[in-house]
C-alpha cells in the first residue's frame, strides 16, 4: 500500500463508469445526500459560487491569488 493521487483519479474514474454520471454528482446523490450533508460539494478548482473565498499565496513583498488547484 502507498498514498498516492493517482489512485483517486482512478477511483474516481471507475465511480463514473459504473454509474454513468459524473464523479460530483454520485458523490452527492449517493453519499452527501443519503447523510443529509446538503451544503457540502466536491471541490471547484476555482471559486464557482458568488462569496466564495479564494486563497492567496505570497509574492514577494505582497500577495497574489492562488493558481487554480487540481482536485
Amino acid at each position: 500500500w502507498s498514498y498516492s493521487n493517482s489512485n483517486y483519479l482512478l477511483l474516481a474514474a471507475a465511480l463514473e463508469r459504473a454509474a454513468g454520471r459524473p464523479y460530483e454528482e454520485v458523490l452527492a446523490r449517493e453519499l452527501f445526500a443519503p447523510l443529509g450533508l446538503r451544503t457540502l460539494r466536491h471541490c471547484t478548482p476555482l471559486p464557482s459560487r458568488p462569496g466564495e473565498a479564494r486563497g492567496y499565496v505570497p509574492a514577494g513583498d505582497t500577495v497574489a491569488p492562488a493558481p487554480a488547484e487540481n482536485m
